[in-house]
């Protein structure tokens, strides 16, 4: 989010506004600051920010291949998947 809107998705504030907008409040829509970033785009970055983990991708893998149609032709899901063990 931040990287296409310069902004944090729960906008600005103290921490305790910012904790209970997260808390309380979907964040907002990239679209909504930037209306030049294509629908779906702003779609997986919706679902990644969700509030309830069951709604976010359940995998990295999963990101990387939501995100592959915007990525200029980089490989990014086997990029992802394909991380050294720690």
């Amino acid at each position: 989010f931040y990287l296409l809107t310069g902004e944090p998705p729960h906008g600005a504030g103290t921490r305790t506004e910012r904790l209970t907008r997260l808390c309380t409040r979907a964040p907002r829509r990239v679209r909504a600051v930037r209306a030049d970033v294509p629908p779906g785009l702003d779609a997986v970055i919706d679902r990644m920010l969700a509030t309830a983990p069951a709604d976010r991708y359940d995998t990295p893998g999963r990101v990387a291949e939501a995100l592959a149609p915007w990525a200029g032709g980089a490989d990014v899901v086997r990029s992802a998947v394909s991380l050294p063990a720690r």
